[in-house]
């Protein structure tokens, strides 16, 4: 029996992803894209294939990919920004290749790029970056190494966004129009997804997702941002965490931890060698005389009064009691930026356009 054509082709579950792609144009269905999330049910993202096939021609123009490119795609086709580059490189005619020595063109992030420039690297080798902040510093050193060096910000639900030279050269994409709301960046453009899908039959957990249009068209995932002379300046997206590219939703990592916690459970994030690292932190519930969040029998160091003191999350310290906010819910403060940086982005300055866009 053919599947429905109204059913998404999970791209993930595909043994050859990119070919499931061709396959899902050529019936007319909607694809799906797995989320990086992190609870029993992970979110899939849909999208129609034309949403995609719809910027092949601008990507081509700004990274100069044609037929006669080697693109390298270190990274797992489980990643959208991995999969598009793939996707695009079969349409265009490009070749993938395994080795940086062997590519006119990678597709990294920026941790990905840092990496590389630590080895040899081709002459004129163009990198195209994605999936967290490229700093002006990365670029200057990878532009000194002779790279080629392409920006560009976007989202599973969003696709293309901005593209430039690093995370302070970020303009509109071509077809894209950008509004600012409420400190937020709003996003009208054909690259859009149409929403969120069941996973292996689950329909999407943890919440319904950062995924918001208005009647408009426009759409947002919750980053927030500014215009600055046309350009567009990041500042995060709360309660997340960007590592390796992938966005995690630090509330389905809370929780999954809660139930294995003796107490609250608070999920962090802190920069490791170029990396982002969870760290949960777990407040005892009812506070135990040693302080300690593991039960006895897991922690065979326990000391009155100063926790377990081998590693135990909990005992460095616990983290005070959650706050309460309106209607009794807890809340944790906003977590810091994950793509713009530091400081937290300042609210939305009254001297700076709220829009702007592309023909």
């Amino acid at each position: 029996m053919r599947p429905s054509p109204d059913r998404p082709v999970d791209l993930a579950a595909a043994p050859d992803p990119v070919a499931a792609f061709r396959d899902a144009e050529d019936t007319g269905r909607p694809v799906l894209l797995r989320t990086a999330g992190s609870s029993a049910a992970p979110r899939g993202v849909v999208r129609s294939t034309g949403s995609w096939t719809r910027s092949f021609a601008h990507v081509s123009a700004l990274a100069a990919i044609d037929a006669g490119s080697r693109v390298l795609v270190p990274g797992p086709s489980t990643s959208s920004m991995n999969l598009f580059a793939r996707v695009h490189a079969a349409y265009v005619g490009a070749r993938i290749v395994e080795l940086p020595t062997q590519a006119s063109h990678a597709v990294l992030t920026p941790s990905g790029l840092d990496a590389l420039l630590d080895g040899p690297v081709p002459e004129g080798l163009a990198a195209v970056v994605a999936g967290d902040r490229l700093s002006p510093a990365l670029h200057r050193r990878a532009t000194g190494r002779g790279l080629v060096v392409h920006h560009y910000y976007g989202a599973a639900e969003l696709s293309f966004v901005a593209w430039g030279a690093h995370a302070e050269d970020l303009a509109p994409f071509p077809e894209v129009e950008v509004e600012i709301r409420d400190g937020e960046v709003w996003v009208r453009s054909p690259y859009l997804c149409e929403g969120y899908g069941a996973v292996d039959g689950v329909r999407p957990g943890a919440g319904p997702g950062p995924w918001r249009r208005s009647p408009d068209g426009f759409a947002s995932v919750g980053d927030r941002g500014h215009l600055e002379d046309g350009r567009l300046r990041l500042g995060g997206r709360p309660g997340t965490l960007t590592t390796g590219g992938a966005t995690v939703q630090v509330g389905d990592v809370e929780a999954v931890l809660r139930p294995l916690a003796h107490g609250d459970v608070l999920v962090v994030g802190a920069p490791t060698n170029g990396w982002a690292r969870c760290r949960p932190r777990c407040s005892p519930t009812p506070p135990t005389s040693s302080g300690c969040c593991r039960p006895a029998a897991t922690c065979s160091t326990r000391r009155p009064g100063r926790g377990c003191g081998s590693g135990c999350p909990g005992c460095r310290p616990p983290p005070p009691a959650r706050p309460t906010g309106s209607g009794s819910r807890t809340w944790w403060p906003p977590a810091p930026p994950t793509y713009g940086g530091w400081p937290h982005l300042a609210p939305p300055r009254s001297d700076v356009p709220t829009s702007v866009g592309t023909p």
